[in-house]
């Protein structure tokens, strides 16, 4: 998010926010939002993770991380998150 600070992308997100760590274990691993939430994916390791939604994958860098829009057209949804070569390491899931 060019001109803000991670302190700030973080608080804009804090109730919003997936971390990952060394062993790609995310914190919190279970979500429920309405449709459309834009949800922060944060890397807070020295290397580079691949995350994938729904078989879309999205590289985050040593320390970065990327905010998604999360939506489907199908009600409810369960998205199942991997990192690197882990399987299932979160669930976001999506509500009327």
């Amino acid at each position: 998010m060019p001109g803000k600070s991670y302190q700030e992308v973080v608080e804009t997100y804090k109730d919003r926010r997936l971390q990952f760590d060394a062993s790609c274990r995310a914190t919190p691993n279970f979500l429920t939002f309405k449709n459309g939430p834009e949800i922060m994916f944060d890397n807070r390791t020295a290397n580079e993770k691949i995350i994938t939604l729904d078989k879309q994958g999205y590289k985050i860098g040593p320390y970065g991380f990327v905010v998604l829009a999360i939506t489907s057209s199908k009600l409810p949804y369960a998205i199942a998150i991997d990192c690197n070569q882990l399987f299932n390491v979160a669930i976001i899931n999506l509500q009327k």
